[in-house]
C-alpha cells in the first residue's frame, strides 16, 4: 500500500490540487457558477433561442410574369426619378445662374459639376433635361429627345432659354422689390431653389419618351414567367438579454426589438423537379436582347414575388405563426402549458430614427434625450429588479446608437457630456460665469475603481458609461462647446484648461513627461491634473498586482487540464 502511494504519488497530488479548486470556487464562485440562478436561466433561454438562427414561419409560394419593356418602364420608383428631379433642377439652375457671363458654355459648366459627374452610368440626366427642354421650348419631343439622346446641341438652347427667365426674375426683384446687394442674392437664390411645378411631373414624362423608344423597337423583347417561394421569420442569430425578459410569475415570455421579416426569395431553376414544372421559363424572345438585359427581366421576376407575398400579408402570418411556434418551443423547455409569448418594438427605436434622420444632434435634440433620460430615472423607482434590469438594458442600447452620432459638429461625439453642454446653450450662445461651474461640477475628479477609472458623474449615470473613454467624451464636450460659443463673459477664459489629460491605462506612466505636458497647461487646475496623474498610476499598479495573483490560478488550471487529459488516455 505504501509503496503504491510512493509510486503514484504525483498523481495523488494531483487529485488533492483538483479537489482543492473545486471546493475554492464552491466557496468563493468567483465567475457566478452556483449563484444567480434566474440570470443564468434567462442567459441559457437567450442562447437556446440564438441557437434556432433562422426561424421560418411563413412561406408563400406564387407566379409571376415580366417583359424586359415593363422592366425599362419600371427601372426607377416614382420616388426616386421625383427626388432626382428636385436635386437636379437645384443643380442646373443654381450653376446656370452662377455662369451667367459664359452663356456660350453652359452646357459643359452643367456636365462638369460634382453633382453630374457622380451621377451612376445608367442616370436619367438626359430624359431631365428633355423635360426642361418640353417646358421651356416650343418644339415637338422629337426634335428635343430621342432612342435616349437629346437631339442636336439643344441642350444649349434649353439652358440659354432658362437663363432668360433668371435675368428677367432678377430685374423684377431690383426694381420692383427694391432689394440690393445680400438681400437682392439671397431673393434670387431663393427663387433658384424654389422647384418649379412642373419638376415634379417628370415620372410620368419619363415613362412617356422611354415609352416611345421602346415603341420604336418593336421587334425586342425577353418574357419570363417565374414560378418560386418567399419564406418569411425571424433571425434569431443578434439575440441578446436586451431583447429578452421571461416573467415566471405571468407565465409570459417577451421578445423585444425582435419582428418578422423576409428571410429568403428565390426562383430555383425547377419549382416542381418531379413534374418537370421550370422556376424560370421563357415564353418569347425576340430581337437583340443581350444576356445582361434578360437577367434584369428575371430580378424583376423576383422583385415582383416579393410584391405578391408582402400583398398577401406574409409577414404577419410570419408573426403569428412564430407566435405559436415560440409557444410551444418554451412551454415544452419550461415545462409550462399556459405559457404566453409578446413581441414589442425597443421602446426608444422611434427615437433613435427621429434623431439620426440628420446624423447631427443640435442643442434641442440634446435636452428632448435629456427629458427622455430623466423619464428613465423616475420609472425605474417605481418597478421591481427584473424590470429595472431590463430598462436599463434597453436605454443603454439607446444611450449605445446615441454615441454613434455628432453633437453640435461632426468632429465631437455625442455622450452624457453634451447634455450639460445643451443645458447651457438652450437659452443663448454666450457663456457667463454661471455657466462654467455648473461645467465644472460634470468634470469632476479621478477616482479608483477596482482596475478601473470612474468619477462621482461615471457612478451616478452609469447607463451612459458602459462604453467609451468618459475622460476624451468630456473633452469632446468641451471641445464643442468652445467652439458653438458666440462670446464669454470673461474673454480671457479658456476651456481647454479643464480637460482631462488622457493617459493610457495600458502602459507605465512616464510620470515626468505627463508633469512636463500639464505645466503648460497654466491654471488653477495644475494640481489637480497633477492627482489625476497619479490615480492613473494608481490604477494601472493594481492591475499589475491582479495580473501577478492570476497568474498561479492560471498555472493551477494548466494543471488540471492536463491531469483530465491523462485521466481520458
Amino acid at each position: 500500500m505504501i509503496y503504491f502511494l510512493l509510486k503514484n504519488w504525483k498523481l495523488f497530488l494531483d487529485i488533492l490540487l483538483v479537489v482543492g479548486a473545486i471546493i475554492a470556487f464552491t466557496f468563493w464562485d468567483p465567475i457566478g457558477m452556483f449563484t444567480n440562478a434566474r440570470t443564468k436561466q434567462t442567459a441559457n433561454l437567450v442562447t437556446g433561442v440564438r441557437d434556432i438562427g433562422q426561424l421560418v414561419t411563413a412561406e408563400y409560394y406564387g407566379e409571376v410574369i415580366s417583359s424586359w419593356k415593363e422592366f425599362k418602364l419600371t427601372e426607377f420608383p416614382e420616388d426616386t426619378l421625383t427626388d432626382f428631379a428636385e436635386d437636379a433642377w437645384q443643380e442646373v439652375a443654381l450653376t446656370i445662374w452662377e455662369n451667367k457671363g459664359s452663356k456660350n458654355q453652359l452646357k459643359s459648366k452643367v456636365r462638369n459639376t460634382e453633382f453630374h459627374l457622380d451621377l451612376p452610368a445608367n442616370n436619367t440626366f438626359n430624359e431631365f433635361v428633355a423635360c426642361l427642354g418640353n417646358n421651356y421650348l416650343t418644339r415637338k419631343m422629337s426634335r428635343i429627345y430621342k432612342e435616349g439622346s437629346l437631339v442636336g446641341n439643344v441642350e444649349q438652347t434649353i439652358y440659354k432659354r432658362m437663363l432668360k427667365d433668371f435675368n428677367k426674375e432678377f430685374k423684377r426683384l431690383k426694381k420692383t422689390s427694391r432689394l440690393k446687394g445680400d438681400r437682392l442674392d439671397s431673393a434670387m437664390s431663393a427663387y433658384l431653389l424654389d422647384v418649379p411645378a412642373f419638376v415634379y411631373d417628370f415620372f410620368p414624362f419619363y415613362q412617356y419618351v422611354v415609352g416611345k423608344d421602346l415603341d420604336r423597337e418593336k421587334k425586342k423583347n425577353i418574357v419570363f414567367i417565374g414560378r418560386g417561394s418567399v419564406k418569411a421569420g425571424f433571425d434569431f442569430g443578434q439575440l441578446d438579454e436586451s431583447n429578452f425578459l421571461y416573467e415566471e410569475d405571468r407565465k409570459m415570455i417577451h421578445f423585444y426589438g425582435i419582428k418578422p421579416t423576409i428571410l429568403d426569395a428565390d426562383i430555383n431553376p425547377w419549382f416542381i423537379p418531379e413534374r418537370r414544372v421550370k422556376g424560370f421559363e421563357l415564353v418569347s424572345f425576340s430581337g437583340k436582347v443581350n444576356f445582361e438585359e434578360a437577367k434584369e427581366v428575371k430580378r424583376q421576376c423576383k422583385q415582383k414575388l416579393l410584391v405578391q407575398a408582402r400583398g398577401a400579408d406574409i409577414v404577419k402570418r410570419a408573426e403569428e405563426n412564430g407566435k405559436e411556434a415560440l409557444r410551444n418551443f418554451f412551454s415544452l423547455l419550461l415545462d409550462e402549458p399556459d405559457l404566453q409569448v409578446s413581441f414589442h418594438t425597443h421602446p426608444y427605436d422611434l427615437h433613435l430614427a427621429t434623431i439620426k434622420a440628420d446624423t447631427l444632434i443640435d442643442r434641442y435634440e440634446a435636452s428632448f434625450i435629456d427629458s427622455l433620460y430623466q423619464q428613465y430615472r423616475g420609472a425605474i423607482d417605481t418597478v421591481g429588479q427584473e424590470k429595472v434590469e431590463k430598462m436599463s438594458q434597453h436605454f443603454r442600447r439607446f444611450v449605445a446608437g446615441l454615441k454613434k452620432l455628432s453633437f453640435l459638429e461632426k468632429e465631437y461625439p455625442f455622450s452624457y457630456y453634451s447634455l450639460g453642454v445643451a443645458d447651457i446653450l438652450r437659452d443663448t450662445l454666450h457663456i457667463d460665469s454661471t455657466d462654467v461651474i455648473q461645467l465644472i461640477k460634470s468634470r469632476d475628479t479621478l477616482r479608483t475603481s477596482e482596475f478601473h477609472l470612474r468619477t462621482a458623474v461615471t457612478a451616478t449615470h452609469a447607463d451612459w458609461f458602459v462604453s467609451g473613454d468618459f475622460r476624451q467624451e468630456w473633452n469632446a464636450s468641451l471641445m464643442a462647446l468652445d467652439t458653438v460659443s458666440l462670446s464669454r463673459q470673461d474673454s480671457t477664459l479658456d476651456l481647454t484648461k479643464f480637460k482631462y489629460q488622457v493617459i493610457s491605462l495600458q502602459d507605465t506612466v512616464d510620470r515626468k513627461k505627463w508633469i512636463a505636458r500639464a505645466a503648460q497647461v497654466s491654471s488653477p487646475w495644475d494640481s489637480l491634473q497633477l492627482s489625476e496623474i497619479d490615480t492613473v498610476q494608481k490604477v494601472i499598479e493594481q492591475k499589475q498586482v491582479h495580473e501577478d495573483k492570476l497568474r498561479p490560478l492560471t498555472r493551477m488550471q494548466a494543471r488540471v487540464t492536463d491531469f483530465i487529459d491523462r485521466l481520458k488516455k
